[in-house]
């Protein structure tokens, strides 16, 4: 790969847990991939491709608790990146409280809000290009 093609690729490596190593890979320009707008249209499209359903027969439970480890996520990076949760609350009250103080400050019909709520996917030449191997 040449130093050009290098400077146009953006590679993430995360780790789920100690025995499985998920490599998310988002190639493109360099730019365009290191934007928020890039990172949140991966996270958009991992979650779209989440089929919690899918073990339904076998765990009635399973799709709730998917979805509710989600927000388990979510409500710890609120808790830990913004400074007015107290450290106490359990994740999905921080999620709860964020909502409720959205919501009640009708933060989202703001203009500047407009275009985040309530979207069809986009098509996928908009998508960054994404790659997900276990």
């Amino acid at each position: 790969m040449s130093a050009e093609d290098k400077a146009l690729n953006r590679s993430t490596r995360l780790f789920v847990d100690p025995f499985i190593d998920i490599h998310l890979s988002m190639t493109g320009n360099k730019d365009v991939i290191d934007g928020t707008d890039a990172q949140i249209s991966a996270i958009k499209m991992l979650l779209g491709n989440v089929d919690f359903e899918a073990e339904y027969n076998s765990n009635p439970e399973a799709s709730q608790k998917g979805y509710l480890s989600v927000l388990d996520e979510i409500g710890r990076l609120l808790r830990t990146r913004m400074d007015v949760f107290p450290k106490e609350q359990h994740n999905i009250e921080v999620v709860r409280n964020f909502l409720n103080g959205m919501l009640l400050s009708r933060i989202y019909e703001q203009e500047s809000y407009q275009g985040i709520f309530d979207q069809d996917r986009v098509d996928d030449e908009e998508q960054p290009n994404l790659a997900f191997t276990p």
